[in-house]
């Protein structure tokens, strides 16, 4: 006789992955959603560090700069988003890949990193690539009840789960 239905690849608890998978999915969105909240409600202000850039784009960050109001706006609103989205479950997969997109953004402005090239930043990368990658939406999460919709409908599999 098997046990294997008893345990899974990813632990010693059966299911253990899928509590795994929502527990990040709650920290990141968590993460994600504190800290747009925290750029609204005591300001932020692109240009000092789009303009304190260093390393091999440190040209492309600093003409950025120019751009300063629009991205005072955009980057706490897409935090606040990424976060409300992966937190409740909809559209895990393309906020997953915006919110990887903004720490990339954010992690090349200083190369090389000062805390090191393995930081929080690469750690939000790859939960958030986890989350695009497993389908993390359709647990305990809204994008379940697209799940119909997306069978008769491939291509929005981009966007569920």
């Amino acid at each position: 006789m098997s046990h294997r239905s008893e345990t899974t690849s990813i632990g010693f608890i059966p299911g253990g992955g899928t509590i795994i998978l929502f527990t990040l999915r709650l920290a990141i969105g968590g993460l994600m959603f504190e800290a747009g909240l925290e750029k609204f409600l005591h300001g932020f202000s692109s240009e000092g560090f789009l303009n304190a850039s260093s390393g091999p784009f440190s040209g492309f960050y600093n003409s950025l700069a120019s751009y300063a109001n629009a991205w005072n706006i955009l980057v706490p609103w897409a935090e606040v988003l990424i976060g409300i989205a992966v937190i409740l479950g909809i559209f895990v997969r393309p906020a997953a890949f915006f919110g990887a997109l903004e720490v990339l953004i954010f992690y090349l402005a200083n190369l090389p990193p000062s805390s090191g090239w393995i930081n929080n930043q690469i750690v939000y990368i790859v939960v958030f690539i986890t989350l695009m990658l497993t389908g993390v939406g359709y647990i305990f999460g809204l994008d379940v009840l697209g799940i119909d919709f997306e069978r008769r409908h491939h291509r929005f599999r981009l966007f569920l789960g």
